[in-house]
C-alpha cells in the first residue's frame, strides 16, 4: 500500500507508524556516566508547571520497557536512594520507565537525570493510567518500602521485585508488609536468614541474589590493606533516630563527644543521615550545631547529609557507624568497623546468622568505644578475618562479580 493510499485508508495507522518511527528514531541516549547535580547542561528537560496529577511526557510510549522502577519517596529520601541506583542501572542499558510518585523529587530527576525516562504519579489513577500508557511492561522494581507501593502492586500481570536501597539488621528490612512482593531482590544470604529468623511465613516469597553492584568500585579498592591507604582517616556515619523508639539506633544526642575522642587519635569526618531530627525535633539542628562546634579544628569535619556516601566512602581507614545499611557499606572496603549498639533501651532488629560482634567492634558507651579504638590503632585488628567472612555473607561476592543484576533483569 502506498503511503498515499495508507493515508487515505486507514489515517489512523499510518499516523501510528508515522509517529513510531518518528521517536524510536530519536530515543534519548542512556549514560554510563552519572550525571554531577546542577552540572547536565542545556539538555536539560524543562519541569513542567501545574501538574495536577500525572505527568508522563518525558517517556517514549512506543519504547518497549523491560521494567519499571518505582520510588514513593519524597525529595529527602528519594534523592540519595535515586543516587544510589541510577547510575547503576543507566550504565546496564536495559531499558526502564523511572516512575517517581513527588512531585519536587520528579523535578529533581529531570534537573540531575535528564537522559533517563521518567514519569511523574500522584495517586492510584495516575499510576493506573500510566501502566496502560505505556504497555505491557513485565516487571516492577521498588527501592523503597513505601505504602504508595501498592498502586502498583495490585497489578497482577507485572512481577513485583522488592530490591531496596541498602542491606541492614533494622527491622524494616524484613517484616511482614513485604510480602505483597512476588520476590525480594538480596545482596546475599544475609538477607534471606533474616527473613527465615522472622516469626512469621515466607513460603510464599522467592528470593533472588543479585550481589551489590553499587559497591564494585569499594570491593575493588578493598584489595589494598587498611592500614597502606594513607593518613589515618575515621568516617562516622550515625542514622537518624527512627519511626519509634524501638527502631531508635542512633547516636547522634552525644556525637560532639563522640568525634572528640575519635579526633585525638586521627583525622575524623562525619556524615548525618537525612532523616535526622524527622521524629526527634530536639536532634534536628545536630548538623549545623556539630559544623559550629568544630569549626576551625583541622582534625573534624562535617560533610553535608545530602552528598551521596558512594562518593567519599573509599577515603577511609576506619568506620564509626550505628545499626544501617551503611554497616554493609563500609563491610565493601574490609577495614575496621566501630559499632554502637545501644543497651540502655529495648530495641529491635531483623537478624541474620552471623551477629554485629562477630565482625565489628561493638560499644554501647564512649568508654568502650575509646579502649576499641586504641586497641585497633595500635595494630590489633582481632575481628579481621570474621569481617572477610561477613563480606561474603552480607554483600554476596560471586554474584557481585558475575554482575548478576544484568541476568536478572534480562530474563524478566
Amino acid at each position: 500500500m502506498s503511503k498515499i493510499r495508507k493515508l487515505i485508508k486507514t489515517p489512523r495507522l499510518f499516523f501510528r507508524d508515522y509517529l513510531n518511527k518518528r521517536v524510536q528514531g530519536n530515543e534519548r541516549p542512556y549514560s554510563a556516566l552519572k550525571p554531577k547535580p546542577n552540572t547536565v547542561g542545556k539538555a536539560v528537560a524543562k519541569p513542567v508547571a501545574s501538574i495536577a496529577g500525572m505527568d508522563s511526557r518525558n517517556f517514549n510510549r512506543f519504547k518497549k520497557y523491560k521494567y519499571y522502577l518505582h520510588n514513593g519517596e519524597g525529595i529527602k529520601a528519594g534523592t540519595g536512594q535515586l543516587n544510589m541506583w541510577l547510575p547503576l542501572l543507566i550504565s546496564i542499558r536495559v531499558p526502564f520507565l523511572l516512575i517517581i510518585r513527588d512531585k519536587n523529587l520528579y523535578d529533581w530527576t529531570l534537573k540531575n537525570y535528564s537522559t533517563i525516562d521518567v514519569a511523574y504519579a500522584k495517586g492510584p489513577g495516575d499510576v493506573g493510567d500510566l501502566v496502560a500508557l505505556s504497555r505491557g511492561v513485565p516487571l516492577a522494581l521498588y527501592i523503597s518500602s513505601t505504602g504508595n507501593n501498592i498502586h502498583l502492586v495490585r497489578f497482577e500481570e507485572i512481577r513485583h521485585c522488592f530490591i531496596g536501597h541498602g542491606d541492614s539488621e533494622k527491622a524494616s528490612s524484613a517484616h511482614k508488609a513485604l510480602r505483597m512482593f512476588d520476590e525480594i531482590w538480596v545482596a546475599g544470604q544475609a538477607h534471606i536468614d533474616r527473613f527465615k529468623n522472622k516469626p512469621f511465613n515466607t513460603d510464599s516469597l522467592k528470593f533472588v541474589k543479585v550481589g551489590r553492584p553499587t559497591l564494585i568500585d569499594a570491593l575493588q579498592k578493598s584489595i589494598t590493606p587498611w592500614q597502606e591507604r594513607g593518613d589515618t582517616k575515621i568516617l562516622y556515619l550515625p542514622t537518624w533516630e527512627g519511626s519509634n523508639y524501638k527502631n531508635d539506633y542512633s547516636s547522634v544526642r552525644f556525637a560532639k563527644q563522640l568525634l572528640g575522642i575519635c579526633s585525638t587519635c586521627a583525622t575524623v569526618h562525619a556524615k548525618l543521615h537525612p532523616f535526622t531530627g524527622n521524629r526527634d525535633k530536639g536532634i534536628s539542628d545536630s548538623e549545623s550545631l556539630l559544623d559550629s562546634a568544630f569549626k576551625g579544628d583541622l582534625k573534624v569535619s562535617i560533610i553535608p547529609s545530602r552528598v551521596p556516601l558512594v562518593d567519599i566512602l573509599d577515603g577511609y581507614n576506619f568506620f564509626v557507624c550505628d545499626i544501617s545499611s551503611v554497616v554493609t557499606e563500609c563491610l565493601a572496603l574490609d577495614a575496621p568497623i566501630f559499632l554502637f549498639y545501644p543497651k540502655d533501651v529495648e530495641i529491635e532488629i531483623a537478624a541474620s546468622n552471623i551477629k554485629f560482634d562477630d565482625y565489628c567492634y561493638v560499644f554501647s558507651n564512649l568508654d568502650e568505644l575509646e579502649s576499641m579504638l586504641n586497641r585497633v590503632l595500635s595494630g590489633d585488628d582481632f575481628k579481621k578475618a570474621k569481617r572477610r567472612e561477613a563480606i561474603d555473607y552480607f554483600i554476596g561476592l560471586e554474584e557481585t562479580r558475575r554482575f548478576k543484576i544484568l541476568e536478572a533483569l534480562e530474563t524478566s
